[in-house]
């Protein structure tokens, strides 16, 4: 997710949700959430694994894989 402040925004999230922060890292069972600074406030980008193929724009959400 791009937000202006990134490390306030995981602790609002991890407080109201009771789940483990670690800086702009929320973190949940088996993924989890990652604050980037940036102008917008919404989700940006999302990364799969599993997978090495290139980035891919799904009408302006980025997709990244991991292997």
């Amino acid at each position: 997710m791009e937000t202006a402040d990134p490390a306030g925004s995981a602790e609002l999230l991890s407080t109201m949700l009771g789940l483990a922060r670690d800086g702009n890292r929320v973190r949940l069972p088996g993924a989890e959430i990652v604050f980037e600074p940036g102008p917008r406030e919404l989700i940006t980008a999302m990364t799969l694994s599993g997978g090495d193929r290139e980035p891919a724009d799904l009408g302006g959400l980025t997709a990244r894989f991991t292997g």
